[in-house]
């Protein structure tokens, strides 16, 4: 640690890790750091300066790196600062990683959903898989993998949570659309309804549902009947009415001559059986 002490330095020679920061949006959401998006914080910026500092790490050339702290590090910028109070820390990558979880969780509650997606990214980086192996891994571990990234440990450490919660509820969240998304990180609804919604796969009824939860037209409970109803008529659909016996015979007739063996001799005697009954 090199000084506990704020400091001010250049904000251009801070430097922002691409997809670094805990905050990060899902696909398809706003810029979080664009100037619609700070336009508050920017204000209060202009009047009040930078009240908490952004913590930074040395880099090589005199730069630094931005830890925590990005939303200020950005509205400072649209606020005209040239120059902005940080602390500088030595930091490993695990290290720089766990400060920024920790004080983005000390600031401010990160929404259960982003949060969940921010821990999957983080253990990409760890293992060195793409996001999307990553619930694959955690059931492996789950069930017993051999550890050797130390996820299990990350997990505890900086959640408070277990390799099985994240395998059967937090990795989740990289089945859910857009809009599935925003509902769950503003509590408009829960895992286990998301986990009833995520049954339908790409069905249309899907957004459906999840607009009528929405709109406070459809329950929980609701919900879990309507989805096991159109699960069950559609299996039902599926499988349909057989055929009778004699048409499905008829259909097979051609895959008799194809038979050897043991499987030829014995269609040969249930055949000669058939006739003897015709007879």
């Amino acid at each position: 640690m090199l000084d506990e002490q704020p400091t001010s330095i250049e904000r251009s020679n801070i430097r922002v890790i691409p997809d670094f920061n805990p905050r990060l949006p899902m696909t398809g959401e706003g810029d979080p750091f664009s100037a619609e998006a700070l336009a508050d914080l920017t204000e209060s910026i202009r009047q009040m300066g930078i009240l908490q500092p952004i913590l930074v790490r040395p880099a090589p050339g005199g730069t630094y790196e931005l830890i925590a702290g990005e939303r200020r590090f950005h509205a400072a910028g649209y606020a005209g600062l040239r120059e902005v109070p940080v602390l500088v820390r030595e930091l490993s990558d695990d290290e720089a990683r766990m400060a920024a979880i920790t004080e983005n969780g000390q600031r401010l509650a990160i929404p259960y959903a982003q949060e969940a997606l921010m821990g999957l990214r983080d253990i990409a980086r760890r293992t060195h898989l793409p996001v999307s192996e990553v619930p694959a891994l955690l059931n492996r571990l789950k069930n017993g993998a051999d550890d050797e990234f130390g996820v299990a440990e990350y997990l505890r450490v900086a959640f408070g949570e277990s390799v099985s919660t994240w395998a059967q509820r937090r990795a989740l969240v990289l089945k859910l659309s857009p809009a599935e998304f925003s509902a769950l990180n503003d509590r408009l609804i829960g895992v286990a309804t998301l986990q009833l919604l995520l049954k339908l796969n790409d069905r249309p009824e899907r957004q459906e549902f999840l607009q009528r939860l929405l709109d406070g037209q459809l329950s929980a409970e609701g919900l879990a009947t309507a989805v096991q109803e159109l699960l069950k008529a559609s299996t039902g659909a599926q499988s349909g009415p057989k055929d009778p016996p004699l048409q499905q015979l008829r259909r097979s007739l051609p895959r008799l001559g194809k038979l050897s063996g043991d499987q030829a001799d014995r269609a040969n005697a249930l055949i000669a059986e058939l006739l003897q009954l015709l007879d």
